[in-house]
């Protein structure tokens, strides 16, 4: 039985549930669309037969005709009940209808797992442009997103009076479900693609640019071979961005040296060793040698990267036992531009072999001796519940190749 209060909202679109009071001089006709202008004041007050909204002269009837196949007219209500004037309406219609156990379907207003995405990007990257990027998305599509996910909580998630964008007390309570619920989804559509036993999708791989121009391209191929429907988008990155990128989900699976630190819900596996180098000189005194440690080079000038990077880290650590490490002449954003300086004359560098696999140049590459000769080549992913079929023929593929 229809409650009482429902009573003076005759006058609707059947379609998206908004109503117009009929205190007013007009009502529209049933199944038309109601057009509330943004001035529209609406005004709660009591009838006959129960409490109303009133919007006055503040809105207008709009017939139309129903899409083919529908029973109800489509109203558009996805992009008008953005409008502050309609959500306060239809917040009004959906409390009331909870206190009788009833439920009003607003599927332009119900929360959406694209919407806590482009959150968790703008919550993880404090910057719309970026999580536009991370998302794909235009600017102006995030911001009308934040905007329609905090009129639907009815709570500011993000601080933009400041100059520096930054999350509210709600908005950091919101991050952490939405991880959660952007994981479930991942591993609910995971565990239907396993059912099925299908592999196919799209997988994003990330790598250091020394592995992905020497180790990376068989692995890539021979996955092709193996699963041709899989799309495979190859990105290269330093080890702290390919670690971002499986935190937040950007990427798939990333592959850098070294050892990867202990992370909740990361999973990372060494599937290799890569022996370590000094590259020299044509014409350096230590040219003839079958290898070298770190007393040989002591006093030696050499050309590393900047503080942070895994090759700049390698350096530090084989030169650790010296009471004294040999100067750096110069920080060097790659290892293509060191190995370019060192045959030019300017230094000696520490290297892995995979920097010299496909444009060794002119120089002379010696095996170190050092404490540690070699580094891993370490495989990370994100751990789920489910793996999606793709991703654990992937993993299965490098173990394999690696």
């Amino acid at each position: 039985m229809q409650p009482s209060w429902l009573q003076p909202f005759q006058h609707a679109c059947l379609h998206c549930k908004i109503v117009a009071c009929p205190c007013a001089s007009a009502v529209p006709e049933a199944g038309a669309r109601l057009e509330i202008s943004q001035s529209a004041q609406p005004t709660d007050h009591t009838t006959g037969a129960g409490r109303c909204l009133d919007f006055g002269e503040g809105w207008r009837s709009a017939p139309i005709a129903p899409r083919a196949g529908q029973a109800a007219p489509c109203c558009h209500h996805r992009d008008r009940l953005a409008k502050p004037t309609h959500y306060r309406l239809f917040r009004y219609l959906s409390r009331r209808a909870g206190s009788h156990g009833l439920q009003l379907d607003d599927t332009g207003q119900r929360m959406q797992l694209r919407h806590l995405s482009t959150f968790a990007a703008v919550a993880d990257t404090l910057n719309f442009t970026r999580a536009a990027e991370r998302v794909h998305l235009s600017q102006s599509s995030v911001t009308e997103q934040i905007q329609s996910l905090e009129a639907e909580l009815g709570a500011r998630l993000f601080d933009r009076s400041r100059r520096r964008l930054s999350l509210t007390p709600a908005g950091q309570r919101l991050q952490a479900f939405a991880a959660e619920l952007l994981k479930l989804a991942g591993e609910a559509r995971a565990a239907v693609a396993e059912a099925s036993d299908t592999v196919a999708g799209s997988l994003v791989i990330g790598g250091l640019e020394t592995l992905c121009a020497a180790r990376l391209p068989e692995l890539i191929a021979e996955f092709h071979r193996r699963h041709a429907a899989v799309e495979l988008t190859l990105k290269t990155a330093d080890s702290g961005s390919l670690r971002r990128g499986i935190r937040n989900g950007d990427l798939d699976a990333g592959f850098f040296f070294g050892e990867a630190p202990e992370e909740t819900d990361v999973r990372s596996e060494a599937l290799a060793e890569e022996q370590l180098l000094i590259i020299l000189p044509p014409n350096h005194r230590l040219a003839g040698r079958t290898e070298v440690g770190p007393e040989d080079l002591a006093n030696d000038a050499f050309l590393v990267t900047q503080p942070g990077c895994i090759y700049r880290r390698m350096f530090d650590e084989a030169f650790a036992i010296l009471p004294k490490r040999p100067k750096p002449m110069g920080e060097f954003a790659s290892l293509g531009l060191i190995r370019g300086l060192v045959e030019a004359g300017l230094g000696c560098a520490l290297v892995p072999r995979s920097a010299l696999a496909k444009h060794p140049g002119h120089v002379v590459a010696i095996p170190w001796s050092g404490r540690r000769r070699t580094a891993p080549v370490t495989m990370m992913w994100r751990h789920r519940r489910v793996y999606a079929p793709a991703l654990a023929a992937f993993l299965a593929t490098a173990r394999e190749c690696l």
